[in-house]
Order: C-alpha cells, then structure tokens, then sequence
C-alpha cells in the first residue's frame, strides 16, 4: 500500500523579493501585520531604534503551458503600501482580494518606492456577462 501524502499548509513562507516595473499577482490572505522583533544592535547615539516591518502573507499567481500556478509568499509591506491598502480596504477587508501591485521607482529627492495597485479576476473562459443597462448620470439626477 502506498502512502498519499499531502502538504496542508505551509508554516514558514518564502519571502517575495518585489522587482521594480514587475507586475505582481497577488491574493491576500492576510491583512498587514507586524513581523517577530528581533532583538538587534543597540542604535547609535541620535539613531531611532528600527521598528519591526510589516509582512503580509500571500498567494502569487503566475501562468504558464500548464495553466495557472499558485505559490505562498510572504511580502514586505512598507508605508506607500500600506496607506493604499488602508485606504481602499478598511481593516481585514484585503483578505481574499486579488490584486496586482507593481513596484514603481523612487521620486527624485524621496526615500521611498511607490505602487500601482490593480484588481484582477481569474480568467475562466468564459466571458463575464455584460451589464449594458443604462445607468443614471448622478450629477444631473437621471
């Protein structure tokens, strides 16, 4: 008799390294929560003692002849990001949302790398039905 073994869940979690100008398909299952403090050096005179970074566990999306590939990563979320998925999904609300987040390049003169974030849908075959209804235009009230 042979044994079927399957892994369930992972427990530890490959960290995914964003590249600038990479669209990245991300299902998150999680909301931004803070990594385990580590204890490190002790920071220089002047120096703010380093918080811990925000993670987010998630499933990245890739394709290929086969179909499509699913993998769990954990990712770093800094503050840009963090803000936009604050803004656009209040509290757990980014649990389950698929989304593709690119890292963008650093502002002349800022610290830090800026995001596109986009919504997508797993394509199925089938066409999604098209709601061709005529809608009101809201400034006008008709």
């Amino acid at each position: 008799m042979a044994l079927k073994l399957k892994k369930t869940t992972s427990v530890t979690r490959e960290h995914l390294q964003m590249e600038l100008g990479v669209d990245y398909y991300l299902e998150f299952e999680t909301q931004p929560y803070k990594a385990t403090e580590i204890r490190a050096r002790a920071p220089k005179e002047g120096e703010k003692a380093k918080e811990p970074p925000l993670l987010c566990d998630v499933l990245a999306y890739s394709e290929d002849a086969e179909g499509i590939l699913t993998k769990e990563y954990t990712i770093i979320v800094n503050s840009v990001l963090k803000s936009i998925l604050d803004e656009h999904y209040p509290e757990a609300a980014v649990i389950g949302e698929r989304l593709i987040v690119t890292k963008l390049p650093k502002v002349n003169g800022k610290d830090y790398n800026r995001f596109n974030v986009s919504n997508f849908d797993l394509d199925d075959g089938e066409d999604a039905p098209v709601d061709d209804t005529p809608k009101p235009n809201k400034k006008r009230g008709k």
